[in-house]
């Protein structure tokens, strides 16, 4: 059976024009090892963006969001369920699995208690002044505190019974969701619930089975990851009995949008097979980043939040994630492992300006215009059938480095669905480079066939990024057979008038000229 190596090389240029309904793209940035503290239970992003904290099951880190660089760490405080920052990025809130909720004061490292609840913490925040804190527990009790001086007042009379999943302070407004699916706003300074409604589905009979939520960091708009599941003959209201329907016990996957300040739950968006596991709310609520593990594969998903929802970008994960946060001016994404590693992107496109412009999708004059070369037969066919694929990290001339690993990872993203090939982990290819001693950078045909055979992958994909002109992407991609290293083939595709955001579709196209 022959070996095929596939070599790629994209050249891409990009307009600087704006345009509208472009997938935010992500750029890998720092992975920091969060393994001290234990299992990773949450993350977070200081207000202004500097400082990146985890809570795990001993206790707590913060680091530099942009250097990865450690700022304190306490790996015997305990186990920490949820964390909040403090105004000013000098207080850290620490929500216990044993009902604590402590304030440490990230200068000097000493820590203070706030408040008791009787089961463990299940949600905390800071008000932006940073003088009041609330946190929830898995009761669905409610408490705010003073940073310094501790308990303020429990919240009552809301009605929530489960756990608390949410909570997010607007002004003098507190807005507290509970795994029950109650959405409270309450009055801070009276201390009393202002409205309370009920988040359900508008189809009769299908109730919603919530996994997770966020409020993005304006805090105007609510949005709850969860399947819609379809009740035995027209769901618990009726009572109608008979033989079971086609649809009786369906599951869709959706994302739940609801505006906090009138209390009205949008219609929910179907995510098909990905249901949302963790979520974090980007600023102006268009961009929901959320992760799943649909067939057992980790991913990281960019979810359009305007009418029926637009499936944006996808990247595919090493480990099954514990946590997500994205920094509230849209710069940056975090997403934890279970196994304590925490990657993080650089993103660009999901700005609340990047927002306003996808919602009103205000298309500019000159669109993108994408296409394939003359020869758009695959490159890898049936011979190939199931055979594993490796995307070795792409070259850059004069573009920042970690767009080429963005490439690369788009275009593993993009195989992965594909059942013509199996894409090997990125942990993998690491690993034999490392083995073989072969540099990530500057890689030749003769490399490519070494890694192939190292990986026993019947294809290798490797490239090179490259600006050209001002408004055009060239894709040109050759296949070399591993045991004879002769040129199969070449394909290529172009993007005119692209923006660095129009890329995830640029290598869909390229997807299409590698596989079936």
């Amino acid at each position: 059976m022959r070996h095929l190596l596939a070599l790629a090389v994209v050249v891409v240029a990009c307009e600087a024009g704006v345009g509208a309904q472009t997938a935010p793209a992500l750029y890998p940035a720092k992975d920091v090892d969060a393994a001290s503290i234990g299992r990773i239970n949450d993350v977070a992003f200081s207000n202004d963006g500097r400082l990146l904290a985890a809570a795990g099951g001993r206790g707590y880190s913060v680091w530099d969001a942009q250097t990865g660089n450690p700022i304190r760490s306490d790996g015997s405080a305990g186990g920490v369920q949820r964390l909040a920052f403090g105004a000013q990025g000098t207080f850290l809130a620490l929500g216990g699995d044993d009902g604590r909720v402590r304030v440490v004061d990230l200068r000097s490292g000493t820590a203070r208690d706030a408040a008791k609840h009787a089961k463990a913490i299940t949600a905390i925040a800071f008000a932006a002044d940073g003088r009041t804190g609330a946190s929830g527990d898995v009761d669905g009790n409610i408490a705010l505190w003073d940073p310094e001086r501790g308990l303020i007042a429990p919240l009552k009379d809301g009605g929530q019974k489960k756990d608390i999943i949410v909570l997010s302070f607007t002004g003098n407004t507190l807005l507290s969701a509970s795994k029950d699916l109650q959405v409270v706003a309450w009055d801070v300074s009276g201390k009393r619930p202002l409205r309370r409604s009920t988040l359900q589905s508008t189809i009769t009979g299908r109730t919603v089975v919530p996994s997770a939520a966020s409020v993005d960091p304006s805090g105007e708009k609510l949005v709850v990851g969860a399947q819609l599941v379809s009740e035995p003959r027209g769901g618990a209201l009726t009572s109608r009995s008979g033989p079971a329907r086609p649809e009786d016990m369906r599951r869709d996957n959706v994302l739940a949008p609801y505006v906090t300040n009138s209390g009205i739950a949008s219609d929910a968006i179907k995510t098909g097979d990905y249901l949302a596991e963790k979520v974090a709310l980007g600023p102006g609520s268009c961009f929901a980043f959320f992760t799943s593990n649909f067939r057992d594969q980790p991913r990281l998903h960019v979810w359009g939040l305007v009418e029926q929802g637009d499936d944006l970008t996808r990247l595919d994960l090493q480990g099954r994630t514990a946590a997500i946060a994205i920094e509230p001016a849209g710069h940056l994404v975090a997403v934890a492992a279970e196994t304590g590693r925490i990657r993080t992107w650089t993103v660009s496109g999901a700005t609340p300006a990047d927002c306003e412009r996808y919602a009103k999708k205000s298309a500019p004059k000159t669109g993108p215009v994408i296409t394939l070369g003359t020869e758009t037969s695959p490159l890898i066919t049936g011979a190939s059938n199931g055979g594993a694929v490796a995307v070795l990290r792409f070259e850059t001339s004069g573009l920042d480095a970690t767009l080429g690993d963005a490439v690369a990872e788009m275009i593993a993203g993009e195989l992965a669905n594909s059942p013509q090939v199996r894409v090997i982990e990125r942990s993998a290819i690491d690993k034999i480079l490392k083995e073989m001693e072969i540099q990530r950078s500057g890689l030749t045909e003769a490399d490519a066939v070494k890694i192939g055979r190292g990986l026993n992958a019947k294809a290798v994909l490797l490239g090179g990024v490259r600006r050209f002109g001002a408004s055009t992407f060239l894709v040109n991609t050759r296949a070399v057979d591993v045991e004879t290293q002769r040129v199969l083939g070449s394909r290529e595709v172009s993007c005119e008038s692209c923006t660095e955001s129009d890329l995830p579709r640029a290598i869909n196209a390229l997807r299409k000229a590698i596989v079936p």
